[in-house]
């Protein structure tokens, strides 16, 4: 099981404000809407918090930022996966 944040990066700095997420398993996907003007924002345009997500995820974001809840919770450790993947150590 997976679970993925949305952040929003322009509240509470650095760490960010979570204002969705969702949670991957057995191939499905539950999402929540964490912030209600997020979800203002949704309801207004009809934009589904899914597309959102992916369109971040595509092609990023100033504001958002979609992270694991796995390297929110361990940044030091997230940080370290991240230079062994640049410098090409480890899997």
């Amino acid at each position: 099981m997976t679970t993925m944040l949305l952040v929003d990066m322009h509240r509470n700095p650095p760490k960010g404000n979570i204002v969705a997420s969702y949670c991957e398993s057995e191939g499905r996907r539950l999402y929540t809407v964490r912030s209600r003007l997020l979800q203002v924002y949704i309801d207004a345009n009809k934009h589904p918090i899914e597309q959102l997500m992916e369109e971040v995820k595509q092609r990023g974001s100033t504001r958002y930022h979609l992270i694991s809840k796995e390297d929110r919770d361990h940044p030091k450790a997230a940080a370290k996966r991240l230079v062994d993947k640049l410098f090409g150590k480890g899997k």
